[in-house]
């Protein structure tokens, strides 16, 4: 009983590639597969290709593994396992360790193992949801792998191992990641993952995330913007930003949210200065900082304005000289923002404004004189030079706006509704040393299903960046409904309020 043989019972592709190492020749096997390339027994590093030219092993696998895609339909399920011989030992050859002579920097590397081969099976098993034989050897890493922010982690060191070494395959694994999460795990006010798993968080009404994955996700879309220019990441950004991050602590910044609910009452958690530091409060600093980073961007001879809030800041331009940008007015509620540029000497650049997507059209003024800039799809750009005390202003045209959740969308959850369950009935304040303080935040509950898992269409309205919540106040005893932003809704750090981000649609037709 083998895994691949599993998956392909279930309907899955599968391929593969490198040594086969049972027994001594693969007779019999090669059919069973899609896709078989592999060697029998301990298969030698020093090889030739079909021209007659020296070829590491390593390459010969990689070689098949281009293979393998161009002849499987990848848009459909498929497993291939890639089993590389390398780093074993050469059996019979004094040299022993035979490294390919063009990665002589990888020489001398030593790798402590953490994981067997026999823990493969288990993981692809659980990981495309088919039960373990309980005869089957091995450790299930799949939580490990479900983990949210060191999942995120791990795809900054794609980004980095790509800026280190040129290789576009990281780079390019790390986007269509990043694009992945987005279908699946990220949700319509920013949050990713759910109690800081990656179980298909899209396909749940009501998340409960943690806002250090917030965090580590802003920190891979501003890295993926600073290398691509795209304006999708900002608006990831953006959204995270407006709709996790800034509804995550109360105003005296005593308190921070541990878990960030889709409806009724966050999950607050204690600062813990000097006692037991929280990951989640204690990252929140760290995701605000990041905010201030992504308003200002450079990237060759263009600087890019990306987001609107008031507030000042400094920026490197292309030829060298520090450029004092200050952005004035409140545009969520007047629809405009005004950008005044200080520097000590004119000169010539481009500066690339964000078109958000939440704006119907932009208008720019520069110095009060309507601007005709060049404009694409997501950038107004304005490519003059430019002086000290110029102003630019930008008018936004804003509308409500709306996502919508469908109830199929929980087919795409990695685990069934008694996982879900289990997660809901624990999640819930718990108390801490404080007993006054405690007392305040004692009515948040964990939910019952039917309220943390409705099954039922319905919509989230937006309002520029900002998601709306329908926030239910209670007073003396009468209540009063009203549709407010968030996080103004979201603080809800009382028991006088409950929210609900998603509003659920009775009429569904």
């Amino acid at each position: 009983m083998t895994y691949p043989m599993k998956l392909k019972e279930a309907g899955c592709q599968v391929g593969f590639i490198g040594k086969y190492g049972i027994g001594k020749n693969t007779e019999g096997v090669d059919d069973k597969f899609d896709y078989f390339w592999g060697t029998a027994s301990q298969p030698r590093y020093e090889n030739e290709d079909e021209n007659g030219n020296y070829i590491h092993y390593t390459d010969l696998v990689d070689q098949h593994i281009d293979q393998f895609s161009d002849s499987t339909d990848i848009d459909n399920p498929f497993c291939l396992s890639v089993s590389f011989k390398a780093p074993h030992v050469q059996d019979g050859d004094p040299r022993q360790f035979i490294y390919n002579p063009t990665d002589n920097k990888n020489v001398g590397k030593v790798i402590s193992d953490y994981v067997l081969n026999i823990d493969i099976a288990p993981t692809i098993l659980s990981y495309a949801g088919i039960e373990v034989p309980k005869t089957m050897q091995g450790n299930n890493l799949l939580p490990l792998i479900e983990k949210g922010y060191e999942f995120t982690s791990c795809v900054e060191g794609l980004v980095e191992l790509y800026k280190t070494t040129g290789n576009e395959q990281y780079f390019t694994a790390a986007k269509n990641i990043h694009a992945v999460l987005v279908k699946w795990e990220r949700t319509p006010v920013g949050s990713v993952s759910f109690n800081d798993k990656y179980v298909g968080s899209a396909g749940i009404i009501n998340t409960v995330s943690e806002i250090c994955d917030a965090v580590y996700w802003n920190r891979l879309s501003y890295e993926l913007f600073l290398l691509t220019g795209d304006e999708k990441y900002i608006e990831e950004i953006e959204r995270t930003l407006y709709n996790s991050l800034l509804c995550a602590f109360n105003q005296e910044g005593t308190w921070r949210l541990r878990h960030l609910r889709m409806s009724h009452i966050h999950i607050p958690a204690h600062n813990h200065f000097l006692q037991n530091h929280q990951c989640c409060t204690n990252n929140l600093p760290r995701g605000l900082f990041q905010a201030g980073e992504v308003v200002l961007a450079k990237k060759g001879n263009n600087i890019f304005l990306t987001l609107f809030n008031e507030g000042e800041g400094e920026i490197m331009l292309p030829a060298g000289q520090t450029a004092h940008f200050k952005i004035e007015g409140d545009f969520l509620n007047n629809s405009k923002a005004i950008a005044t540029l200080s520097i000590q000497k004119p000169e010539r650049f481009t500066l690339k404004i964000r078109n958000p997507k939440w704006s119907n059209r932009l208008k720019v003024r520069f110095n009060k004189n309507l601007q005709t800039g060049e404009s694409d799809r997501r950038w107004f750009n304005v490519g003059r030079e430019w002086k000290n005390n110029d102003k630019i202003e930008i008018v936004f045209d804003m509308d409500v706006w709306w996502e919508t959740f469908h109830p199929a969308w929980a087919d795409s959850l990695f685990d069934d509704a008694e996982f879900y369950k289990r997660e809901w009935a624990a999640m819930k304040f718990k108390n801490e040393n404080n007993k006054k303080i405690n007392s305040e935040y004692e009515h948040v509950k964990s939910l019952q299903v039917s309220d943390a898992l409705p099954n039922t269409q319905a919509v989230t309205f937006f309002y520029g960046p900002l998601a709306l919540s329908c926030d239910v106040r209670v007073t003396e005893g009468d209540i009063s409904s009203a549709v407010q932003f968030t996080p103004a809704a979201g603080n809800t750090w009382d028991n006088s309020s409950e929210f609900n981000t998603w509003c659920i649609l009775k009429n569904q037709n």
